[in-house]
């Protein structure tokens, strides 16, 4: 049958439909990889997870889709694994070696291969000085599951991101441990990054264009709030209009971008007529140092009514480069001699990303 509606009543007996019919109308549920065929792999990130101990791997319970590699009209098959499956490996060689573990997908009626079923096979490799991993025979249908390094002298060791592929729904998002997956993705294929932090940008979300991927939320969007913190001890200046430095937080910048430092909380003065002064600075580094607040790295300096009051201060700034830096509020009064001080409670740093 060239064209197959599979859920329609038979009648008299006809019309019936293969396994192989049903295959192929369901294959259309999971991302494509060509027009009759779809992208195996693992299901979610958490599928077939592997760890080792000792010489034992084990795999996690998981679900995935095997494309057949008979023909390319065999469709696809979902398997399951409904429990932990361990495998132990050969005992170390003179050299080292990479082993293998794979999911092989058997159904005799299309491959011959006597039997049906699905299975984790465990395939050592070849010892040498510089090993490699062995790859899944030809014309065998399933999908690698992880990679075993078997040292001549220590501890084997696990990998499976970039090893295992993964799937999706039709039009779903394929996660990626790796930035080489998916492998040969479809124009229009969307990835989760899941090995890159929500923080760090471009973020986890791309999309292939046929030749390249690309962030699904240009690196020029804002990003929000990117840092936070809150101190509730009391300080006090009492030396002069020297500045101090009340609350500090550390983050990591990036170059050229630009950021909106805020602060707020209360602040009291006991020199009439003497207003308040409170300053945002950054430094590049892990901390700033009495004496490192100065014209070269100030963000903003800004003065408050006599008196006790409630303050809120904010402004922009572009780093000057990347990496970490500290942010900082300082305190004194404007001018002359005095104390003002920061009363206990919430009195709170942060830092958004508001773009380039």
């Amino acid at each position: 049958m060239t064209l197959g509606p599979v859920l329609s009543d038979a009648v008299s007996g006809s019309p019936s439909f293969s396994a192989g019919q049903w295959r192929l109308a369901y294959s259309g549920l999971y991302v494509s990889s060509g027009a009759l065929t779809v992208r195996s792999g693992a299901l979610s990130i958490d599928s077939f997870a592997a760890s080792i101990a000792g010489t034992t791997v084990s795999i996690g319970a998981g679900r995935g889709v095997v494309q057949g590699a008979t023909s390319g009209t065999q469709g696809a098959y979902p398997v399951y694994s409904s429990a932990t499956v361990t495998q132990v490996l050969n005992a170390a060689s003179a050299q080292d070696r990479i082993d293998l573990i794979y999911l092989w997908l058997q159904d005799n009626e299309v491959d011959a291969s006597g039997a049906v079923q699905a299975t984790f096979v465990y395939l050592p490799g070849t010892p040498s000085g510089s090993p490699v991993a062995p790859t899944i025979p030809a014309g065998r249908s399933g999908f690698a599951i992880c990679t075993a390094y078997v040292p001549a002298s220590g501890s084997p060791t696990v990998t499976q991101a970039g090893v295992m592929p993964y799937t999706a729904a039709t039009g779903g998002i394929i996660p990626a441990l790796t930035d080489g997956q998916p492998g040969s993705p479809e124009n229009g294929q969307v990835r989760w990054r899941a090995d890159r932090s929500l923080t760090v940008q471009p973020g986890p979300l791309e999309i292939w264009d046929t030749s390249a991927w690309h962030p699904i939320v240009p690196d020029s969007y804002p990003r929000g709030r990117m840092a936070y913190k809150k101190i509730t001890s009391a300080g006090a200046n009492s030396g002069s209009s020297t500045p101090v430095v009340y609350n500090t937080l550390t983050t990591t910048l990036t170059s050229g971008r630009r950021y909106r430092l805020w602060a707020s909380g209360n602040i009291t003065d006991s020199v009439t007529g003497l207003r308040a002064a409170l300053g945002l600075y950054y430094i590049a580094g892990a901390s700033m140092p009495a004496g490192a607040v100065g014209a070269t790295n100030v963000i903003t300096v800004t003065q408050v009514a006599d008196g006790a009051q409630p303050y809120q201060v904010a402004d922009e700034f572009v780093s000057p480069g990347g990496g970490t830096y500290t942010l900082a509020l300082t305190y004194n009064l404007s001018s002359g001699s005095g104390i003002v001080a920061i009363p206990g409670g919430a009195n709170v740093l942060w830092l958004d990303d508001i773009g380039v």
